[in-house]
């Protein structure tokens, strides 16, 4: 699954919006928008952000491999 889907995925499963994720990452609703169809990956500043918001772990969320559920943020696997 790639990071776009991921994102997606965790997002909706959470209730939230792409403006939600937007603020709280400081990156611009259309970039959340590109990212979730894959059409440019977060920028470097915005991933440690993001995987907090999400509750996931940076590698598991860079890991266009894996695909099982996510560790927390924080735990590395």
């Amino acid at each position: 699954m790639n990071i776009g889907d991921k994102i997606r995925k965790l997002r909706s499963s959470q209730g939230l919006k792409q403006i939600d994720v937007a603020k709280a990452t400081g990156a611009s609703r259309p970039s959340v928008t590109d990212w979730e169809n894959s059409v440019n990956r977060p920028k470097s500043q915005y991933i440690m952000p993001l995987a907090k918001l999400l509750n996931v772990d940076i590698y598991w969320l860079l890991d266009d491999k894996r695909d099982d559920e996510p560790p927390e943020y924080g735990r590395n696997t």
